[in-house]
């Protein structure tokens, strides 16, 4: 039951009033239960936004290794057939631009870093990888940072 607070003037008038009070404090009592009411559902509904950014970013993140993933297998199995390594480019690219369009205009990051701009530069490396691009690395700073320093892969088998 919601508590109120009810001014001391609200029960003399109501002792005073007989019936009409009640109704008076009826109605006060009702209002004050539907204002409670929304409270409660515009702080349900702010949560339940919150959840919702967090879960794209988390799920754009996870596109970002899925992509850092077969980036890497297609990169280090030199040997693997080529309709085998173009298709783990492939896969890589779509996880890259699933994770972009995830993300959306959210803001992330991933370890410090900007979470577009490593997608980003994931997606420029594998279409440089599959011959479909060039590669500049002085467009994406940080993230060639990043990828260098967890020996992510940063170069292609056919461009080495």
């Amino acid at each position: 039951r919601v508590l109120m607070a009810v001014s001391a003037a609200a029960v003399v008038f109501a002792g005073l009033a007989g019936g009409a009070g009640i109704l008076w404090l009826r109605a006060a009592e009702s209002e004050a239960r539907a204002v409670h009411s929304l409270k409660q559902a515009e702080e349900a509904r702010s949560e339940a936004e919150s959840a919702a950014l967090e879960a794209r970013r988390t799920a754009a993140q996870a596109s970002f290794y899925e992509g850092l993933y077969w980036l890497r297998t297609a990169n280090e199995r030199a040997t693997a057939l080529g309709g085998d390594r173009l298709r783990q480019w492939a896969t890589a690219a779509e996880s890259f631009n699933r994770g972009l369009n995830t993300l959306g205009a959210l803001e992330g990051t991933i370890e410090g870093q900007d979470l577009r701009e490593l997608l980003s530069y994931g997606r420029k490396i594998t279409f440089y990888c599959a011959g479909l691009g060039s590669m500049d690395t002085a467009s994406y700073p940080d993230a060639h940072v990043y990828f260098t320093q967890r020996q992510m892969p940063t170069s292609c088998p056919i461009h080495r």
